[in-house]
């Protein structure tokens, strides 16, 4: 007995061994298997692209330092409904996401990581970590701040909203003095009644024909000193004092000097704005459609 006892220990301890050695074995394994290849860097340098017009509806970095507009099959009439396309900003290439990797990453707040997408602006917001969020200011390598700035705000005492403001972006210098205000104007081909309720307004509420839309941008930083901002209608690069060599030639967004748009809207409000009416608004929306059209006049050849 005492020898059948002795062998069954033995036999046990013998397993316990090789199991041991197994398992040793198979980590061994699991770290021998290599990694996928690193990723490589396209940008910077960045080539000499400055923007692009047209419908955005969600704008994407992806791992090599590119970006891409990026649209659901839904907003692109007759085409197919099994891929998103992406459209490379500076390499000018497309790929092709299939529907059911981005439906779930709009689902689950998650940037495409399948597809090598680190953050989106527009369409995905990463909840648990602020990098994915817009950012309202930036800091270039010279010491100026660019920020998202509400139209008028300043002087008329507002906050920024419909139908009185909309935001446009101001650059800073190291002392917090204003250098350079711009704001991007949409001029729809087919403007849209809209109905303002009260109480923005001093009556019950009306409808007027909104024909200047104000696009709300997005501060996107480069690695170069430069920045992107992303809106509905289009991405434009700048540089620290607000240049950019993007020729806006659809007639439909327009880049204007802040100061301008400041000048219609005490000309129509007074120095420290007022109550107003359904009329004024329809008003403000002529003027700056007026605006727009005598500084195009001005600056034709």
């Amino acid at each position: 007995m005492r020898n059948i006892a002795m062998q069954r220990l033995l036999l046990f301890m013998l397993s316990v061994v090789l199991a041991s050695i197994g398992h040793t074995d198979g980590l061994a394994q699991t770290r021998a298997v290599p990694e996928g290849p690193a990723v490589v860097k396209k940008y910077p340098p960045y080539p000499d692209i400055w923007g692009v017009e047209g419908v955005v509806p969600s704008f994407c970095e992806a791992e090599d330092g590119e970006f891409y507009t990026m649209s659901s099959p839904s907003a692109r009439p007759g085409e197919s409904l099994d891929t998103w396309k992406a459209i490379a900003f500076f390499g000018k290439s497309t790929r092709e996401i299939p529907s059911q990797i981005a439906d779930s990453a709009w689902r689950s707040e998650d940037p495409l990581p399948h597809v090598g997408m680190l953050r989106c602006f527009g369409m995905f917001n990463h909840k648990d970590n602020r990098k994915y969020e817009h950012p309202s200011s930036l800091e270039l390598p010279d010491g100026v701040t660019i920020r998202t700035a509400c139209i008028g705000s300043d002087r008329f005492g507002r906050s920024c909203g419909y139908p009185y403001f909309g935001n446009g972006f101001d650059a800073r210098d190291r002392n917090g003095r204003i250098v350079a205000q711009k704001t991007l104007v949409h001029i729809p081909r087919y403007p849209q009644h809209r109905y303002l309720p009260a109480p923005q307004i001093s009556e019950d509420g009306g409808e007027i024909v909104e024909r200047a839309i104000y696009l709300e941008p997005d501060l996107v930083p480069l690695m170069d000193g430069t920045f992107l901002v992303k809106t509905r209608r289009g991405v434009f690069r700048f540089d620290s004092q607000l240049h950019t060599r993007f020729q806006f030639k659809r007639q439909e967004v327009f880049l204007v000097e802040t100061k301008l748009l400041d000048a219609v809207y005490e000309r129509l409000f007074g120095p420290n704005g007022g109550p107003a009416t359904v009329s004024d608004f329809q008003a403000l929306q002529d003027a700056v459609v007026d605006l727009l059209s005598k500084l195009q006049k001005e600056t034709k050849p």
